[in-house]
């Protein structure tokens, strides 16, 4: 047991430490140790290359996001103008019916003295006549 405990609590952090050394500092440094010119140009182009594809996706996804907020207002701006056709409709049919409701009564009245003048014209004159047609 003891032996196990040597291992977990003082081997296995020793290799670890020396694991992310290597790959943290030695590796890197040996890499930087062997660059030169035309692969520092190299490196500078990939990473140009880098940096204008992220361009390009990005502005590829500005004018797509923008395409769709146009077609969201576009889209809103036609059902904004068919429910305002749908709210005209029905006001001016309750207009409509609250003029007819008002003109009723006087259509009425106009209807009675249709009848009254009519009715009158065809009523023979009276004897008191201011023409003097009549000769009783």
């Amino acid at each position: 047991m003891k032996n196990f405990w040597q291992k977990l609590t003082v081997e296995w952090p020793c290799v670890m430490g020396d694991w992310l050394w290597h790959n943290l500092v030695a590796m890197p440094r040996a890499t930087l140790s062997r660059v030169t010119r035309h692969r520092l140009l190299h490196i500078v182009a990939l990473v140009l290359l880098v940096i204008f594809i992220q361009q390009v996706l990005l502005f590829d996804l500005t004018f797509l996001f923008g395409l769709d907020l146009g077609l969201l207002m576009e889209v809103s701006a036609a059902m904004f103008v068919l429910s305002l056709r749908e709210q005209t409709v029905a006001v001016v049919a309750t207009a409509r019916s609250a003029l007819k409701r008002a003109i009723r009564p006087i259509r009425r009245i106009r209807a009675r003295e249709v009848v009254t003048r009519a009715a009158r014209a065809l009523l023979p004159p009276r004897a008191d006549d201011e023409d003097g047609l009549v000769f009783a």
